[in-house]
């Protein structure tokens, strides 16, 4: 499962985007290659998770463009928002009326129903195979981060773009989310993520964000 080289990478050139109708951020401009990742630094307003979700497609662009790119040949932005990327928000997305399984198994479903018996294996990875038939709202927060992150695994994409995914992780938590996100470089795939001072990824690229100021 995602064994095959990921191709895409991403460009980003003035981007110009706005909450709540006001301009928060402008003239940001990076580049981001196949295995690249890609950490976002910033006070607390800076535009962070904004600028995630400008690239995810759910935030209005006040100016600029976003490019994803397979070598010179331009990606349509509709096809790989649906097919080659994956959003982890501060919300994990889980059900907790389901049990542990339950909710891989309808992400699943709904993203990947070739790889619906991978669920199980998914689960001892993430270490909450003991859990799996338990609801999920008993899990721990940081052990609903951990199955929030087997949703980037049971649909293998291209782009993960994550905000805040060490949040409430211990340190043993904090490694196997290290770890994943290494795999995944290896495979060609790109990581953008916001992160405090505390975590980020061997080899990453960094950009400070400041509200309003050219980055």
């Amino acid at each position: 499962m995602g064994t095959q080289p990921y191709q895409i990478s991403l460009q980003i050139h003035d981007l110009g985007v706005e909450r709540a109708g006001r301009h928060i951020l402008a003239g940001v401009n990076f580049k981001v290659a196949p295995g690249d990742a890609l950490v976002l630094r910033g006070t607390n307003g800076a535009g962070k998770t904004s600028l995630l979700r400008a690239l995810a497609g759910f935030s209005r662009l006040l100016e600029g463009e976003i490019l994803f790119l397979n070598g010179s040949e331009r990606l349509d932005l509709e096809e790989i928002a649906a097919n080659q990327l994956h959003y982890l928000g501060h919300e994990n997305g889980v059900s907790l009326k389901l049990s542990v399984l339950e909710n891989i198994t309808s992400w699943a479903v709904l993203l990947a129903p070739d790889n619906i018996s991978q669920a199980s294996d998914l689960l001892d990875k993430v270490g909450l195979s003991l859990m799996a038939n338990e609801r999920a709202s008993r899990l721990s927060a940081g052990q609903k981060r951990r199955l929030a992150l087997t949703r980037l695994l049971i649909a293998p994409r291209a782009i993960w773009l994550m905000d805040e995914p060490a949040t409430a992780l211990d340190s043993e938590g904090q490694a196997l989310l290290t770890e994943l996100c290494q795999t995944h470089r290896a495979r060609g795939g790109v990581i953008v993520l916001t992160a405090h001072e505390g975590f980020s990824l061997p080899d990453a690229k960094g950009l400070q964000l400041s509200t309003g100021v050219t980055a």
